[in-house]
């Protein structure tokens, strides 16, 4: 076990997504951080690891990489990838480093888990896969830009993205390329040029950074169905993975709109807010969550598309949320709302209202980009900061 350090003290919580951006007024309740950190006894900090003294040192002499990733749980363990560390995975209740894989290029895709493999994309445009349980590298493919987003899995088939607008399909077994679809350079800014995709009803539902949204057939990457959304001239990115809900599919683009659309491509409803992440669905009276690329997280009617409450963070924007619906804060019944953020703070919210119930810091270079990992069963999540350290909290 190398340069690992473990943390347990009392109650705690994180932050994660790019730009400070300021917020636009809506109609609904809107609620403002306090600048007082609140207390609430339910939730605690378990462990944490922390980079050693020397790593620290290297990172303030240099410029490392920032980290995108997610952790992934999966039974016993905790899969984090970053470009700092490598491949890490984690006893998710003791903390404790079970193996590590330095990834030559540095980790710039979500770690995913696909076919039994773990499977990365690099700064160097390099998929690599890996076994479960650690060894050398299975197959190596050269795809010759930097990987973006996450990588998702099909009949046999793995869909990894490029930041040159490209998709790649390919071979779980071996990692031979089997087409690749690639659209022409987007004009203007872009936050990332590649795609992330989502597996809906057996195709591949996937966005990209000129604001278009295309359906892809799996076995030879031929488009079913396309349409572009031009929401403004300055991002036109779909860069969250387009999110599956009841009949429709909901589908951001980056500083524009969040679209609740139906499989055909019609429109149910428009909310005039964008962001790099999903929605969360089912909260608290058939609402959903947003983290908006405006700094707000809002809470939005399931059925009209309507603005129930939002949250403004006090800088930077929100990144991961985790709904818990069954682990209320005391004295409410409502579920929480957990946001991390770009601003090196973590917030809870009470999922009914928007109300804040504890704001935690981590301290500098502690905010995330990535996605909350939830264990509703031990009522538990994990979170991993841009620069690579990973955080455990439960709710009691």
């Amino acid at each position: 076990m190398q340069n690992l350090k473990r943390s347990y003290s009392g109650v705690g919580l994180v932050g994660g997504i790019l730009f400070s951006i300021t917020v636009s007024a809506c109609s609904g309740v809107s609620f403002k951080p306090e600048r007082e950190e609140l207390q609430l006894d339910s939730v605690q900090r378990g462990w944490a690891f922390i980079e050693s003294s020397d790593e620290m040192a290297d990172m303030e002499i240099s410029s490392p990489p920032i980290n995108f990733s997610s952790a992934i749980l999966q039974g016993d363990l905790l899969y984090v990838g970053t470009g700092r560390f490598g491949i890490q995975v984690f006893n998710k209740h003791s903390g404790n480093l079970v193996w590590r894989r330095k990834v030559p290029g540095g980790i710039t895709s979500d770690i995913a888990i696909l076919n039994k493999k773990i499977v990365v994309g690099t700064n160097e445009g390099f998929a690599h896969a890996y076994p479960l349980g650690g060894g050398k590298v299975l197959w190596t493919q050269n795809l010759r830009f930097p990987v973006v987003g996450k990588p998702v899995f099909l009949a046999g088939r793995i869909l990894i993205g490029t930041v040159d607008h490209a998709l790649h399909s390919l071979d779980a077994s071996t990692g031979k390329i089997l087409w690749t679809y690639r659209r022409s350079s987007a004009t203007g800014t872009t936050i990332k040029g590649g795609g992330n995709a989502t597996v809906i009803a057996g195709k591949f539902w996937v966005g990209f950074a000129d604001g278009s949204l295309a359906v892809l057939e799996p076995n030879d990457g031929s488009v079913l169905r396309e349409k572009q959304f031009r929401d403004n001239l300055k991002f036109t990115d779909i860069d969250a993975p387009p999110v599956p809900w009841r009949s429709g599919v909901f589908v951001s683009t980056y500083d524009g709109r969040l679209r609740y659309i139906k499989r055909n491509g019609l429109p149910i409803w428009t909310f005039p807010k964008g962001s790099a992440k999903p929605v969360i669905p089912g909260g608290e009276k058939g609402s959903l969550f947003l983290p908006s690329s405006d700094g707000t997280i809002y809470a939005i009617s399931e059925k009209s598309g309507k603005r129930i409450w939002s949250y403004t963070v006090d800088r930077g924007v929100p990144t991961g949320l985790a709904y818990f619906p069954s682990l209320a804060a005391k004295g409410t019944t409502a579920g929480l709302l957990v946001a991390a953020s770009s601003d090196n703070f973590l917030y809870i919210l009470d999922a009914s209202n928007g109300s804040l119930k504890q704001r935690i810091s981590l301290g500098s270079s502690s905010g995330a980009y990535g996605s909350i990992a939830v264990d509703n069963k031990e009522k538990a999540f994990y979170l991993v900061s841009h620069y690579g350290r990973v955080y455990q909290f439960q709710v009691h």
